[in-house]
């Protein structure tokens, strides 16, 4: 796979994510204003059980979403953050070189 595909894989991954996040965030709201109305307006204790319940799952699921939204946005940051040397096609290492550490090229020249 290369490069390019996989950070269009993992822009997929992350959009996905952050998708399910906002799914499991409106779950987690729902839970919240039925345990809420069950309590205060219905005084219906098995109703108020419920709500909690569906907003303890809305929010767990909601934050494993965002966890691995995380995960994934590092992971995208690394991929973009390592450059290659445009004469022998190796990562170089981060930093401010001026040439490559394999082969001597210049690597603050654009090559043609």
């Amino acid at each position: 796979m290369s490069e390019e595909a996989k950070i269009a894989y993992l822009r997929e991954k992350i959009a996905h994510a952050r998708g399910q996040s906002r799914g499991f965030s409106v779950v987690l709201f729902l839970g919240i204003f039925s345990a809420v109305l069950g309590y205060v307006w219905l005084e219906n204790l098995t109703f108020t059980i419920l709500g909690v319940f569906v907003a303890l799952v809305g929010g767990g699921f909601s934050l494993y979403f965002d966890v691995q939204k995380t995960r994934l946005l590092e992971e995208l940051g690394k991929m973009a953050s390592t450059s290659k040397c445009p004469k022998c096609g190796k990562q170089t290492p981060q930093g401010n070189f001026a040439f490559c550490p394999f082969c001597g090229a210049n690597l603050t020249s654009k090559q043609e």
